[in-house]
């Protein structure tokens, strides 16, 4: 949501310095995306100056602070109805950034909602982190039947800087080299004087 008051910020920034008005929202930024109580005094009086011009960027600003509300509530049946009504009056504002985070939001309603019949019990971290390890595991499975050799050592020598410490200089050059082999077919050479280019 705070990406998309900052676009509202920004595109009508440009668009008030293109018709040569006064720059109202200049140096602002900040002061719309803080929360309140992490703003200092200068800041908040302000903001409290800005908000008293009728601007998109302060009606984005005030819908993004009313939807923090919703947190407050403890009944589903209650939080989904006062969702449904900031769905409803931010569909209204023709502020488009504003209407897509809506948009967004109403696809989500049951997930949303379902926070509220948990209890405010389950926390979404838990949910995050297993699916960051499930993306992950799935990334590093495609990059080693990747088409090329040179992506196959990049996943092999992620899987290596993991817990246990390999020498990377010649573990993992040991490892390319194997791997550069196997791919393109190689045999090993077992002379080292085969390794070394002989005179032209």
């Amino acid at each position: 949501m705070s990406k998309a008051l900052d676009e509202v910020r920004a595109e009508e920034s440009r668009r008030m310095r293109s018709e040569g008005r006064a720059p109202v929202l200049k140096k602002s930024r900040w002061l719309l995306l803080k929360r309140k109580e992490n703003l200092a005094e200068e800041q908040r009086f302000r903001l409290r100056d800005l908000l008293r011009s009728n601007l998109k960027t302060v009606r984005a600003y005030l819908l993004k602070e009313v939807f923090q509300q919703l947190w407050d509530y403890n009944s589903p049946a209650w939080a989904g109805k006062f969702f449904d009504e900031w769905c409803h009056q931010t569909m209204r504002s023709r502020i488009e950034p504003m209407k897509k985070i809506a948009r967004s939001l109403r696809q989500h309603r049951e997930l949303i909602l379902k926070y509220f019949r948990a209890q405010k019990l389950i926390s979404s971290g838990v949910v995050e982190g297993l699916d960051n390890v499930r993306i992950r595991r799935s990334q590093l499975s495609f990059e080693t039947r990747s088409s090329t050799p040179t992506q196959a050592v990049r996943a092999r020598r992620a899987r290596c800087a993991g817990p246990r410490r390999v020498s990377t200089t010649q573990g993992c050059k040991a490892l390319r080299d194997r791997l550069v082999r196997q791919w393109v077919g190689i045999p090993r050479p077992r002379d080292p004087a085969l390794l070394m280019p002989g005179p032209a």
